[in-house]
Formats: structure tokens, C-alpha cells, sequence
């Protein structure tokens, strides 16, 4: 009888071991039960859940732009905030009908300020970047707007 967690892998026989959230993302430990490898793999928590309204974010923090997508902002900002040195403030956030919708913007937004990238969803806070966030509140419907209008 096998196991409800048990994965495939390469092996074609794996079993999820442990399990644990960090932050706002879920982390599983996986085993081979056959070569005995392990690896972890992670997942967004709401990958699962029914899609709903989604916004995508823009955070200042200090020179530096995070931009994100969030089923709720505020909360993010908060989970944010716990591990920053400096006050993070929302700049900007544009809501969408969907995950996917909102997901597929993010990349966009991103591709098109690749040259002010820093790392991660980070982006180094350039005029040119303060002027495509101006353009966005000004196209976009809008949730919140802070300093760019």
C-alpha cells in the first residue's frame, strides 16, 4: 500500500518527509525512497486556492522598489516589514480580476525594467523607474497611490 504523500521523482519513488512554512512560502523536504536523494521543493501557499482578486505591489524601501504581487497587500507588507532595516512604504498597487492576470503583469513590468534590476523582485529606484510607476497609475485602475501622482 502506498503512502497518500508519496511523490514521483526520478527514482519514480519518493516520499515528502516534512513539511514547514517560512514566511509566506510552504517548504517540503522530499526523500527517494529507492536512491535515498533529497531535495526541497516550495510552492506558493494560495497555489491551491480558488483564484480571486490579486493586486500587484510596489514597495519602497529606501532607494530600492520592491514589485510583487499580493492577494493582500497589507499583510505582505507587513511580513515584509518584520525583516527590513528602513520603513517600507507602499507606492503604487493595481488590482487585477485574477492570480494569473496579476502574475502575468508582474513579469511584464519586470522584463521591462530589467535594466534597473537589483535582485529578486528588487529594482533600483531610477527616475526612469519613477516615471514607468507615474505612467502605470495613471493608465491603471487603481487601488493606492502614494507619492508618484
Amino acid at each position: 500500500m502506498t503512502p497518500a504523500n508519496v511523490k514521483r521523482c526520478d527514482c519514480l519513488r519518493s516520499q515528502v518527509y516534512d513539511s514547514r512554512k517560512r514566511g509566506h512560502m510552504r517548504w517540503r523536504r522530499v526523500k527517494c525512497l529507492d536512491c535515498g536523494r533529497r531535495w526541497t521543493t516550495r510552492r506558493f501557499p494560495g497555489a491551491d486556492r480558488v483564484d480571486g482578486p490579486t493586486s500587484v505591489y510596489f514597495i519602497r524601501a529606501g532607494d530600492m522598489l520592491k514589485i510583487g504581487v499580493a492577494k493582500n497587500t497589507a499583510r505582505r507588507i507587513s511580513a515584509l516589514q518584520q525583516g527590513a532595516p528602513v520603513k517600507l512604504e507602499l507606492v503604487l498597487e493595481v488590482q487585477y480580476e485574477s492570480c494569473s492576470q496579476a502574475r502575468e503583469r508582474e513579469r511584464a513590468i519586470h522584463a521591462d525594467l530589467r535594466d534597473h534590476h537589483a535582485r529578486g523582485e528588487w529594482f533600483y529606484e531610477t527616475p526612469a523607474v519613477a516615471q514607468y510607476v507615474a505612467g502605470m497609475a495613471s493608465k491603471a485602475k487603481t487601488v493606492s497611490i502614494s507619492t508618484y501622482v
